[in-house]
């Protein structure tokens, strides 16, 4: 991350968007270019390539169609202690045409995938399902504190290939955070069931590839982190049940089943998921690394700022004129990885 301060006289400037790119704000009087997303899908000026931004405080509460191939960018989540405002989704998102990404977008309605090679980046998502055929999706450095990923079933093709990594997933409301998909990858996450009854990190998946993740199911120590998990690779994951000494030798089996037990637990939201300095994940990945979102290639990005996405910090504005102005001081901050 980058950062440095300019000093401007006392001038409001407007970003104007470059050919290709686009704003969409739900308060007309901020002049967008479009107030939603499908208005920028029904406008013959947004073509496939393009981008589109969504303004600081814009909340989408309709149906949203995506039925081009774009990216969309939001201003990242859980910010609400700086100037910046989240940009949301509200209502259901479906993803409907090949090569979408989305990025730095908070998605608290449920996300569907009805189409191919779809990238969800930095993004703080609710449920994510399919709708059609959806391969070869992944889900990157995302935030889920409450809610799951579903894909067609563990024989079906329709939503083969998909990839999870790097993301915090924790799953209140129902059974599995993660289940019925083909062939997926499964790296570098914190997976965490925690339904009142009896529930798996990961369950019906066929010709899995699982390494690197941390899974800790404090609500039953009975139970399985792997339920009908067939045909699938699973080594250096941080485990805490016993049987798995056995049933999976690869990995790193833990004595307790305690998050203190892993990580740091220090701070709030996805911050609380950062490894403590003794912790069993550290130097137990593959790669000699660390396992868990934190580690990896695509290590998670607090609050999923966008890279590359300039964003105001701090400002301030000098108390008297000097030389006929009036001298402001604005920190700004470019996520730089």
């Amino acid at each position: 991350m980058k950062s440095f301060v300019v000093f401007l006289p006392a001038l409001l400037f407007f970003h104007t968007a470059d050919a290709g790119s686009w704003r969409v704000n739900s308060d007309v009087s901020k002049k967008p270019h479009f107030i939603d997303l499908n208005a920028a899908m029904n406008s013959s000026d947004v073509i496939s390539g393009d981008t589109i931004y969504l303004d600081p405080g814009c909340n989408l509460t309709s149906t949203q169609d995506i039925t081009k191939q774009v990216t969309i960018i939001g201003t990242g989540y859980l910010i609400s202690n700086n100037v910046i405002e989240e940009a949301v989704v509200s209502g259901p998102i479906y993803l409907k045409a090949s090569g979408i990404k989305i990025e730095g977008l908070k998605i608290s309605g449920t996300t569907y995938m009805a189409s191919n090679d779809i990238t969800i980046e930095r993004s703080h998502l609710k449920n994510v399902r399919n709708s059609g055929t959806a391969q070869n999706v992944t889900i990157r450095q995302c935030y889920i504190p409450n809610g799951d990923i579903r894909g067609e079933g563990n024989n079906s093709k329709t939503t083969a290939n998909w990839r999870i990594e790097n993301s915090i997933i924790i799953f209140n409301d129902g059974y599995d955070p993660i289940k019925y998909l083909y062939s997926p990858t499964v790296c570098n996450n914190y997976i965490r069931p925690n339904y009142t009854s009896a529930s798996a990190s990961i369950a019906y998946v066929d010709g899995a590839n699982i390494y690197n993740n941390i899974f800790i199911n404090t609500r039953f120590i009975e139970n399985a982190n792997l339920y009908e998990v067939t045909n699938s690779k699973v080594q250096n994951n941080i485990f805490h049940i016993e049987s798995y000494k056995t049933d999976y030798p690869d990995n790193t089996i833990i004595d307790i089943n305690t998050e203190e037990a892993v990580f740091a637990i220090d701070g709030i939201n996805e911050l609380r998921y950062r490894l403590k300095e003794n912790s069993p994940a550290k130097g137990a990945a593959t790669d000699g690394g660390d396992c868990g979102p934190y580690g990896g290639t695509y290590p998670y990005v607090p609050s999923g700022y966008p890279l590359g996405i300039p964003r105001f910090e701090s400002s301030s504005v000098s108390s008297r004129p000097q030389d006929g102005l009036l001298r402001v001081s604005q920190k700004v901050v470019i996520q730089a990885e």
